[in-house]
């Protein structure tokens, strides 16, 4: 069983995370457009462009010696600079929970366990 650390994303990560935006933004009807060309459209690179923002929130999968196998990171956007998914703040799920809930908001720790058996990893 190889061992997996999960760790902060930083501004080092940018070409790792440039790298899976490429593969996720590899639709089937855009097969066949390189990195160079991906990261070009302004609709796929804002999520990675001025890594890292002070909001950003990202982590890197690794395994030893800090080989970087997988990646997760959002951004928030605002009205000005809307991308796909954007939801308005004082509308999205996000306010409604803040503004109903009695319990005060907190940043989550780490929730996230992985154990790889072979080559399927599993979650």
């Amino acid at each position: 069983m190889s061992d997996v650390v999960i760790r902060a994303a930083s501004a080092a990560d940018l070409r790792f995370l440039e790298d899976m935006l490429v593969e996720a933004a590899s639709a089937p009807d855009r097969k066949g457009r390189g990195r160079v060309e991906t990261l070009a459209d302004p609709a796929v690179a804002c999520y990675v462009e001025g890594w890292p923002r002070a909001t950003d929130l990202g982590v890197v999968a690794v395994e030893e010696p800090d080989r970087p196998i997988g990646a997760a990171w959002l951004r928030l956007f605002d009205d000005a600079e809307r991308a796909y998914g954007f939801v308005r703040p004082d509308t999205g799920v996000g306010y409604w929970r803040r503004r109903r809930s009695t319990r005060p908001w907190r940043r989550p720790g780490p929730a996230a366990r992985v154990r790889l058996r072979g080559s399927r990893p599993r979650l």
